[in-house]
């Protein structure tokens, strides 16, 4: 069970290395939760609806030039 959902819930996606699930529900609120207890890390809202996540490895999100 998930704490601090409300509502229905869209789209689960599981993190590949970490203990964290992320949850996208109809209120269009983005909700990560430590697979552990359940409990929220962390909660963004988001102006679109979201459909499905998709989640990644990669930490830095900026295009590096080649050297």
């Amino acid at each position: 069970c998930l704490k601090g959902v409300w509502g229905g819930v869209r789209g689960l996606q599981c993190h590949p290395s970490l203990p964290l699930v992320a949850s996208c529900g109809l209120d269009r609120f983005l909700r990560l939760h430590h697979l552990g207890d359940g409990g929220l890390q962390h909660k963004v809202y988001l102006k679109s609806r979201l459909t499905c996540l998709l989640l990644s490895t990669q930490w830095d999100w900026e295009v590096r030039p080649p050297p």
